[in-house]
C-alpha cells in the first residue's frame, strides 16, 4: 500500500531544506527575507473631499434657518456649503443641468428641478444627501417651481402655459391646476408661452402671480379659481418682486428698466417705467437687460431695490454689476465675472413684514461673492473656501502628505505679506452653518497642494483640514521681459504656462518647467534680497540627418555611433553657441522669452535661485519637457524632453551634461536612427545639414581600475575604422551620499552588453529595431549599485526613455564644504541597463531594509549588506545577495528587478488596450512603513500592488470617464492619499486607506442642524385684522387636498427613492409576513371547530347510549329471572 506523506513530513522538509541551503552558504532570494505587511483588508477607495467652485453653476438657494447655501450645475451635480470645513456634494444620476433648487426651510431637506422635466427631493438631515422621491413630467416640459413658506404644496410651472400642484408629502399631483387658456384675457389670441415666474402675494396667499414668457403676468385666485388680473409688460421681463405689503410690485426688463405695477393698474397701465443707469435725454442709448430684481423695504422706511445688470452697452460688451438703489442713492458693484443670480438675505425670513438687509450673496460663473450690507460703502466678506483655482487654469499639480511643520505658516507668512485687508468686512461670513463633531474633521497631518498655472504662476494650499486655504503664490512669470505687444514671439498662447512642478523632500526647494522650455529653480527664504537672476541658455540638440536625397534610396544609411566617454562640464552656458563643434553658419539660436536683468527686489517666500533656457535651434522649437528631478543633496536637478536630458550643478549653476537621448547609450545603441533632413537657414543656400549630435562636453577623467582601460571599442568614420578607449570611473570611490532607506530613493546600474541582448527578444526584426526619435520621459537619482554583480554603491542618476530603456549615469561628486564648492562634478554616461518595451513612467529604488523583520529603524544600503555564514565582522566579509530591489513602471506594466544581480523579481502587465498613465511609488505610512504602488490606467481605474512581489491590493474604479486633465494632474502621497481635479475649478481628494476613511467617517460633522427653530412669523395688527389690512390665511389642503380630485395618472410619474424602495420592500415583506400567519390561524381555527363539532357529536351519542341503557335497566329491574 503506497503512503502518502502527511502535512508534518511537509513541513519538516521544507525546514530542513532552509536549513541545508544556511549550511552551505548560499543566500536566500532578497524576496523571501522581506516580510510584506500590507493586506488587501487596508485598502478601500473612496472620495473624501471636494474644493472649489462648482464648475458651470446653474441655480442656487439658501436656508435662511440653517444658513446652508446650495449650488446646481449643468452637470447634474449639487454642492451644499455650510460654515467653513463642512459641505458635501451629491450627484444626479441623469446627470441632467439643474434649473432650480429650493430649500424646504428648516427641515434639512432640499428640492430640485433638472432638466430632464424631474423634481427630486433630497434629505440631508443625516449627513449625506439622500434622494427620497421623485416626480418626472411625462407630457409637459418643467419650466419653474415654486413653494411658499411652511407649505408642503409646491407649483409648477410648464412650457405649455400649464400651473401643476404638486403635494410634498406624497409627491404626487393635486387634481387642482391652472390651464394657460384661463390664466390670459378672453380677448389674446396667441399662446402666452411658458411659465417663467410664480409667486403668492406675500399679503394674501389666495392670490398667485403667474408670468409668462411674453411678457403677461396674470394674478390667480386661487380660492376661485379664475384670473382676478392681467399685466402686459411693453417688453418682455426677466423677473418679479413683491413689495412686502401685497400692494404692488416690480419687474426687470430686457431692455434695462424696472416697471413698477399696482395691483390694480388704473386705465391697465403700470405706475412707473424707469432706467436707472439711462442718462438723462439720451434716449437712444442701449442698456443692457436686468436679469433679476429685489424688492424690500427696510424698518425704517427706506426702499431697496438691488438688481443685476442694467448698465449702458458698448462695443466691448457689458461689465458684470450688481446695482443698489436706495431711493435716490445709487451704488454700482462691479463683479469680475458675469453674474448668474443673487439671493437677498435679510433679517427676517418672511417676506410680510418690512425687514433690513443684510447680505447679498451672487453667484458668477467662476466665483461667490457675499456683499456687507449693514456696512458703509457695501464692503464684500472674505470668501473662507478655497473658490478661485480658475484664476488661470490649472496645468500641473503636486501633492504632498506629512510635509514638515514649519513650512505652512512659514508660506502662510510670505502669503500674507503685501496682502492687504483693507477692503473686507469685518463681520461674520453669513454661510455659517452645519455643526462640527468637536474635533477636527480634516486629517492630523499637514497636507500641502502645489497647482502650476498657464499664467506662470504656481500656488500653494493647505489641505491639512477640510477646508483648503490659499497660503502664497509665486509668479514666476514676473522673471521675463514681456513685449509691448504682450506675446511672445513663436509661442501662440501661454508661453509661461507651467507644465511640471516638483517640489524636494523639505519642502524648501521648488522645480518648474513651463510651456517655452524653461526650468526655473526657487529656495524658500524668510527674507527679501536684492540680486541678479541666473540663467542659463541649454540647448538639446538630437539630429541624426543624412543626406536629404536619400530618403529616396531603399537603403539608409545610418552614421556609426560615436565612442562613450566621460562628460565633464565646468564653463556654464553663457553663450548659445559656445561648447559645440559645429559651423555657426549651420546653427541657428534663438530663445522667445528673455530672463530680466539687472538687480531685481525679490521678496520673501520662494526666490529663484537658477533659470535655465531651452534655445531654439534652426528656428525649430524644442519639445517640452517631459520630466524634471532635483536633489538636493547632490546640489543637482536633471529635465528631459523629446530630444534629450540636460543635468545642471544648481550650487555652481553649471551645466554638467546636455546630450541627445541616442548618445546615451554610446556604442551599444541597439537601435537603427532613422535619418531626417533638417530645415535649411536662409543663410546656408548650400544646403549643410547636420550630421552629429552634440558630443563636445566629452573629456578623459582618470581611470582607477586598469581592467577598464584595456576595453576598445571600433567605431566607423567615413570608411575608415578607428580606435577609441571607452573608460569607466570607479565604482568604488567613495561618494558622500547613500540612499535613504525605507523611502523611494533611486536605482542605477551599469550592465553589460550581454543583459541588454537577453532584455531583447531574439525574433526581433531589424525593421522593428529602427526609430526616428526617443525622448527622457522619467528620472532618478540615488546612490545604488552602478555594476551588475558588484557591491560598491555610488551616487548615480536613472534615465527612462521613451522606447523603454532604463540608462544610467554615474555621477562623482565631491566632498561637502568648500570642495563642493570649488570642484567640479564629473558625469559618466554609461550603456542601457534594462530594456523594457513601453514608454517608462517612474523609477524607483527601495532598500531591503524596507521589508527585513530584523530591521526596526530605517539604515542606509551599507548597513543591510548580508554577510556569509561565516562572515563574523561586516566591515571585512564580502556581502552576498541582493541589497535593493529597483521597481521601473511603464506604460504596459510594472516590473521589479533585485540589485546587484539584475534579477527580475515581478511583473505586472495591463490588458491590452489599457494604458498606465500615472504611476507613483509611495510609503504607505503609519506604524507600516511598507511601500506600494499606485497606478491609474487610462480607463479610469486605480490599481495597487504591494512590493516587491506585486501582490494585488486594491483595484477600483476612480472615474467612469478619463480625461487628459486627470491624467495630467493627479498626484498620489504617502498613505494612499491622493488628488486630482475634476474640471477646471475644482480639485478631489480621495485615498485608498481604510484607516484615513474611518478617521475622516468619525470627525465628520452634518451640516443640519436640530435644535434651532424656525422664527415666529409677524404678528397681525389690531387694526389690521380689524380692516383686512393683514396677511390672510388659505386653507391649502382644503383647495389642493383630495377634495380637488386625483391628476391624470399619464400626466407624471413617481419615483420613490432608494431608501423608500427599501421600506416599500420592508412593508411588503412584513404584509406577506402577516398574511401568511393570519392564513395559519386561519386555517388551525378550522381546525379547532372540526374538533369541536367532533367532541359534540360525540357528546351527544354518548348521551343517547347512556338513556338507552339506563331504559333498559328500568325495564329489567323488577322482573325475576324466570321472566325474563
Amino acid at each position: 500500500m503506497k503512503k502518502f506523506p502527511t502535512i508534518k513530513g511537509v513541513l519538516e522538509n521544507i525546514r530542513g531544506s532552509v536549513s541545508s541551503s544556511e549550511k552551505s552558504g548560499v543566500p536566500a532570494r532578497l524576496e523571501s527575507e522581506i516580510i510584506e505587511t500590507l493586506i488587501p483588508d487596508f485598502f478601500h477607495l473612496e472620495k473624501t473631499s471636494i474644493h472649489g467652485f462648482p464648475f458651470k453653476p446653474t441655480a442656487v438657494a439658501f436656508d435662511p434657518v440653517q444658513k446652508v447655501l446650495a449650488i446646481g450645475n449643468r452637470h447634474g451635480t449639487v454642492r451644499l456649503l455650510g460654515k467653513p470645513g463642512l459641505d458635501t456634494t451629491f450627484q444626479h444620476t441623469s446627470r441632467s443641468a439643474v434649473i432650480q433648487l429650493i430649500w424646504i426651510v428648516n427641515s434639512g431637506q432640499l428640492i430640485s428641478a433638472c432638466s430632464d422635466d424631474t423634481i427630486y427631493l433630497w434629505d440631508i438631515r443625516m449627513g449625506d444627501a439622500e434622494l427620497l422621491q421623485s416626480l418626472r413630467l411625462n407630457r409637459e416640459r418643467l419650466t419653474y417651481i415654486y413653494t411658499a413658506l411652511k407649505s408642503k404644496w409646491m407649483y409648477l410651472g410648464t412650457d405649455k402655459g400649464n400651473v401643476h400642484i404638486l403635494n410634498l408629502d406624497t409627491f404626487s399631483l393635486s387634481g387642482y391646476s391652472i390651464s394657460w387658456n384661463k390664466a390670459i384675457d378672453m380677448m389674446q389670441k396667441t399662446h402666452p408661452g411658458s411659465v417663467t415666474f410664480l409667486a403668492e402675494n406675500p399679503a394674501d396667499p389666495s392670490k398667485l402671480l403667474i408670468g409668462f414668457e411674453t411678457g403677461t403676468l396674470c394674478l390667480w385666485d386661487l380660492s376661485n379659481k379664475k384670473g382676478e388680473q392681467r399685466y402686459s409688460n411693453p417688453k418682455r421681463f426677466t423677473s418679479v418682486s413683491w413689495h412686502w405689503e401685497g400692494r404692488q410690485f416690480v419687474c426687470s426688463s430686457c431692455d434695462g428698466s424696472l416697471v413698477t405695477w399696482l395691483l390694480r393698474p388704473p386705465a391697465g397701465k403700470p405706475s412707473s417705467i424707469i432706467f436707472p443707469h439711462k442718462k438723462k435725454g439720451d434716449d437712444d442709448q442701449e442698456m443692457a437687460s436686468i436679469d433679476k430684481v429685489e424688492w424690500t423695504v427696510s424698518r425704517d422706511g427706506d426702499s431697496y431695490f438691488i438688481f443685476s445688470g442694467g448698465l449702458p452697452q458698448d462695443i466691448t460688451g457689458t461689465q458684470p454689476s450688481i446695482t443698489v438703489m436706495q431711493g435716490k442713492n445709487i451704488t454700482v458693484l462691479e463683479m469680475e465675472f458675469c453674474v448668474l443670480d443673487f439671493i437677498l438675505i435679510t433679517d427676517s425670513i418672511y417676506r410680510s413684514e418690512a425687514c433690513n438687509p443684510e447680505c447679498i450673496l451672487v453667484l458668477l460663473s467662476n466665483d461667490l461673492v457675499a456683499i456687507d450690507c449693514q456696512s458703509t460703502g457695501l464692503p464684500s466678506f472674505e470668501n473662507p473656501y478655497a473658490m478661485d483655482f480658475q484664476e488661470s487654469a490649472v496645468t500641473a499639480c503636486d501633492y504632498r502628505v506629512n510635509c514638515p511643520a514649519d513650512i505652512i505658516p512659514a508660506l502662510y507668512m510670505a502669503g500674507s505679506k503685501g496682502k492687504g485687508q483693507a477692503g473686507w468686512s469685518g463681520r461674520e461670513w453669513p454661510i455659517s452653518g452645519g455643526v462640527e463633531s468637536g474635533k477636527d474633521s480634516g486629517s492630523s497631518q499637514f497636507e500641502l497642494v502645489v497647482t502650476g498655472h498657464a499664467d506662470g504662476s504656481v500656488r500653494f494650499w493647505d489641505a491639512s483640514s477640510n477646508c483648503m486655504q490659499a497660503l502664497y503664490r509665486v509668479r514666476a512669470q514676473k522673471l521675463f521681459d514681456k513685449s509691448k505687444s504682450g506675446r511672445v514671439e513663436g509661442i501662440e498662447e501661454d508661453p509661461y504656462a507651467v507644465s511640471s512642478v516638483v517640489l524636494s523632500e523639505d519642502c524648501k526647494y521648488l522645480l518648474i518647467s513651463g510651456q517655452s522650455a524653461q526650468v526655473i529653480l526657487f529656495n524658500l527664504e524668510k527674507k527679501e534680497k536684492i540680486g541678479e537672476l541666473p540663467c542659463l541658455e541649454i540647448p538639446i540638440i538630437y539630429e541624426v540627418s543624412a543626406d536629404r536625397h536619400s530618403e529616396t534610396s531603399p537603403h539608409f544609411e545610418f552614421p556609426p555611433r560615436p565612442p562613450l566617454g566621460v562628460a565633464s562640464q565646468h564653463s556654464s552656458y553663457t553663450e548659445p553657441g559656445e561648447g559645440f563643434d559645429f559651423d555657426k553658419k549651420t546653427l541657428e539660436y534663438f530663445t522667445p522669452i528673455k530672463v530680466r536683468g539687472g538687480q531685481l527686489k525679490l521678496p520673501c517666500g520662494f526666490q529663484p535661485q537658477l533659470i535655465c533656457l531651452t534655445p531654439w535651434v534652426n528656428m525649430e522649437p524644442p519639445s517640452a519637457i517631459s520630466c524634471l528631478i532635483l536633489n538636493v543633496s547632490f546640489g543637482l536637478l536633471a529635465y528631459g524632453n523629446g530630444s534629450g536630458l540636460v543635468i545642471v550643478d544648481f550650487l555652481q549653476q553649471k551645466c554638467l551634461l546636455n546630450m541627445g537621448t541616442a548618445d546615451l547609450y554610446g556604442s551599444n545603441d541597439p537601435y537603427q536612427r532613422m535619418p531626417r533632413s533638417p530645415r535649411v537657414l536662409e543663410s546656408s543656400p548650400s544646403g549643410e545639414v547636420i550630421v552629429k549630435v552634440d558630443l563636445s562636453n566629452y573629456s578623459q577623467v582618470k581611470n582607477i581600475k586598469e581592467e577598464d582601460i584595456r576595453k576598445e571599442e571600433k567605431v566607423e568614420d567615413n570608411g575608415a575604422a578607428k580606435e577609441a578607449v571607452c573608460p569607466a570611473p570607479s565604482c568604488g570611490t567613495k561618494m558622500k551620499n547613500r540612499p535613504r532607506s525605507l523611502q523611494k530613493t533611486g536605482a542605477g546600474s551599469s550592465a553589460e552588453e550581454s543583459t541588454l541582448s537577453k532584455s531583447r527578444s531574439s525574433s526581433m526584426g531589424s525593421m522593428e529595431q529602427i526609430v526616428e526619435l526617443e525622448g527622457v520621459t522619467s528620472l532618478h537619482f540615488a546612490n545604488t549599485f552602478p555594476t551588475r554583480g558588484e557591491f560598491l554603491t555610488s551616487s548615480c542618476l536613472l534615465v527612462g526613455s521613451s522606447l523603454g530603456s532604463v540608462l544610467m549615469i554615474i555621477i562623482q561628486i565631491p566632498e561637502t564644504g568648500k570642495q563642493r564648492e570649488d570642484e567640479g562634478v564629473i558625469v559618466s554616461p554609461s550603456c542601457s541597463l534594462l530594456k523594457i518595451r513601453s514608454t517608462i513612467l517612474e523609477i524607483g529604488l527601495l532598500d531591503s531594509s524596507v521589508s527585513l523583520a530584523d530591521q526596526n529603524e530605517l539604515q542606509g544600503v551599507q548597513s543591510t549588506f548580508r554577510a556569509g555564514p561565516q562572515g563574523t565582522n561586516v566591515n571585512i566579509v564580502t556581502p552576498q545577495g541582493d541589497q535593493q530591489v529597483l521597481v521601473v513602471c511603464a506604460e504596459k506594466g510594472v516590473t521589479v528587478f533585485a540589485l546587484p544581480s539584475q534579477r527580475q523579481i515581478g511583473t505586472f502587465l495591463v490588458n491590452e488596450g489599457g494604458i498606465i498613465t500615472k504611476a507613483s511609488i509611495v510609503s504607505w505610512g503609519g506604524t507600516k512603513k511598507s511601500p506600494l504602488v499606485l497606478l491609474f490606467t487610462s480607463e479610469g481605474i486605480i490599481k495597487g500592488f504591494s512590493l516587491p512581489s506585486l501582490r494585488v491590493m486594491i483595484e477600483c474604479s476612480l472615474v467612469s470617464i478619463n480625461s487628459p486633465r486627470i491624467s495630467r494632474t493627479l498626484s498620489f502621497s504617502t498613505g494612499g492619499d491622493g488628488v486630482y481635479f475634476t474640471n477646471p475649478n475644482q480639485i478631489q481628494k480621495f485615498t485608498v486607506n481604510v484607516d484615513t476613511i474611518n478617521t475622516l467617517q468619525k470627525n465628520k460633522g452634518r451640516l443640519y442642524q436640530e435644535n434651532i427653530e424656525t422664527p415666529e412669523p409677524p404678528r397681525q395688527g389690531f387694526l389690521k385684522g380689524l380692516f383686512g389690512g393683514g396677511p390672510k390665511m388659505l386653507d391649502r389642503e382644503e383647495l389642493f387636498g383630495e377634495t380637488s380630485g386625483k391628476a391624470s395618472a399619464s400626466l407624471a410619474k413617481t419615483i420613490p427613492g432608494a431608501k423608500l424602495l427599501d421600506l416599500q420592500v420592508n412593508s411588503v415583506s412584513t404584509t406577506s409576513e402577516v398574511a401568511k400567519t393570519k392564513q395559519a390561524i386561519c386555517e388551525r381555527g378550522q381546525k379547532l371547530s372540526e374538533v369541536e363539532d367532533r367532541t359534540e357529536l360525540m357528546a351527544n351519542e354518548a348521551k343517547v347510549w347512556a338513556d338507552n341503557s339506563h331504559n333498559m335497566m328500568l325495564h329489567f329491574k323488577n322482573k325475576k329471572w324466570y321472566q325474563l
